[in-house]
């Protein structure tokens, strides 16, 4: 989504673990892969001109519901709020450096030195999975003793006058007098469209909702809120996205491969290629609540103002807008698109609230092509030969490509052999599983990652296999529908409080 740039100082946490330092390493999972050329990509100026074309070809022109899957799109944002919990990219860089989203039109691209990448390539993100967007960041969320503080949504004429009016992030007064919207909040990603923002204070509330029910101290309930994330990332959100005994095989693994004790890193497979396949999640459009049944992709971005239907904008979040989150569930109106080869169209032309263009947005898929070229990373092929993953097949890849034009590019250049990671997963998932969930090397790559560093917290249920959720609708389950419940925005019969 929209590219910010922003800078973190130091963090702490309470209540679980230390957020310790802010700068946390981006390295590569497969170090040994990188050494030979014969897994990269090759360079040239035909290669990144090849990307180029290869990103513009991915757009989905077909009707909306036609590559639907079975996922619900609530999942697709509850990806984003987990990637943005862990990553936050930062290249240290000179004016003239071809690192910046604006600038990967050039031809003349080429890979980082791996001396540069260990250097200037870093993670603005503790990644450590411990929700540091809500209790951390460098504007930490405020708090109301053992409260997270929220916001009031603007009410509308012939609102329901006992509709609940904390839906929305705290604001900056003195930003608001201007006519900008800031939220105080970890992490200002998380206000980049209706949707994530109104995720963003489902977990507010849920950490309020627990202190409420359990009369417990903040800590008690940082802590608990985060051991129900951990649990609903690997049963929950990883078990819909990929494939159910890739995770049980991980999961149960003696010897898993991403287990960083005391060089802690986040990999660049996963990173820049593997963790981005929710972007072909996205859909065009979404049924936010009854006022609003078909909100454009654009009308859901936020950025300075919240765009109002009938003209103008906000700068807090207005009651029509407030996510109807029963939508966003099974039986709901909004499913992911089909996990393949596309994105939808207005992913290529994103407008904000003032109608102008979000700045480098046009060609989300190039710069993801673009990214996994300079970050030096492993074809798709390469990978998947090294973990003993039966690599796809030049038929299969061809066939699981969504246009004659994808397959023309292929054909006539080395990335049929050599297949950028990030399409290649797009590809597999096609091949291996009709779109409907990551293939083999895909769900193994993001399964790795994300258990892996569950692993890492010693009071996660890996670690304390005694531990079961306790604030599930039912014993021992907690999904994203149960953190709904649990925030008081959705109601047991599936009807969203507003």
């Amino acid at each position: 989504m929209a590219l910010q740039r922003i800078a973190h100082g130091d963090t702490s946490g309470s209540g679980g673990g230390q957020l310790v330092n802010p700068l946390s390493k981006l390295r590569h999972l497969f170090p040994t892969l990188v050494q030979d050329p014969n897994n990269l990509l090759p360079e040239s100026s035909e290669i990144a001109d090849n990307l180029a074309r290869l990103g513009d070809s991915m757009r989905d022109r077909a009707p909306d519901g036609i590559n639907n899957s079975g996922i619900h799109s609530g999942y697709t944002y509850l990806g984003q709020f987990i990637d943005h919990d862990i990553i936050f990219t930062h290249i240290t860089r000179e004016a003239r450096d071809l690192t910046d989203s604006c600038m990967l039109g050039d031809s003349q691209l080429r890979p980082f030195e791996p001396s540069y990448i260990r250097e200037n390539v870093t993670n603005q993100r503790t990644a450590i999975l411990e929700l540091e967007a809500i209790y951390g960041g460098s504007q930490p969320a405020p708090r109301d003793g053992k409260l997270m503080a929220l916001g009031r949504v603007v009410k509308h004429p012939g609102a329901n006058p006992n509709s609940d009016e904390s839906q929305d992030l705290p604001l900056s007064e003195v930003a608001a007098t201007a006519g900008n919207r800031v939220p105080l909040m970890g992490d200002p990603r998380n206000d980049q469209t209706v949707i994530l923002s109104q995720l963003h204070v489902a977990f507010l509330r849920a950490h309020n909702a627990i202190v409420r029910k359990l009369d417990c101290t903040f800590d008690d309930a940082q802590r608990l809120l985060r051991q129900h994330y951990l649990w609903m990332i690997v049963h929950d959100f990883l078990k819909k996205v990929a494939k159910p005994t890739v995770v049980d095989r991980v999961l149960n693994s003696p010897t898993p491969r991403y287990s960083p004790a005391q060089d802690f890193f986040l990999p660049l497979e996963f990173n820049s290629a593997a963790f981005r396949f929710g972007h072909s999640m996205i859909r065009s459009n979404y049924y936010l609540n009854d006022d609003l049944p078909g909100a454009e992709l654009r009308d859901i971005f936020i950025l300075k103002a919240v765009r109002n239907p009938n003209g103008g904008s906000f700068v807090s979040l207005p009651l029509s807008k407030v996510i109807s989150w029963k939508e966003f569930l099974p039986e709901g109106e909004n499913v992911a698109r089909l996990l393949d080869t596309q994105l939808v169209e207005p992913l290529l032309a994103v407008l904000d609230a003032k109608e102008e263009v979000v700045p480098c947005e046009a060609r989300l898929a190039v710069q993801d092509l673009k990214r996994g070229y300079m970050m030096r990373l492993p074809t798709g092929q390469a990978i998947a030969k090294h973990c003993d993953i039966p690599a796809l097949t030049e038929n299969q890849l061809l066939n699981a490509c969504a246009n004659v034009r994808q397959r023309e590019i292929l054909i006539h250049s080395p990335l049929l052999q050599r297949t950028p990671l990030w399409f290649y997963v797009l590809a597999e998932a096609t091949a291996q599983e009709d779109g409907q969930r990551l293939g083999e090397l895909g769900s193994y790559l993001v399964s790795e990652v994300l258990i892996g560093l569950v692993r890492r917290l010693p009071y996660s249920f890996i670690n304390q296999p005694q531990w079961t959720p306790t604030l599930g609708l039912e014993p021992g389950e907690f999904g994203l529908k149960d953190l709904f419940l649990l925030a008081g925005v959705l109601s047991p019969s599936g009807v969203s409080d507003q």
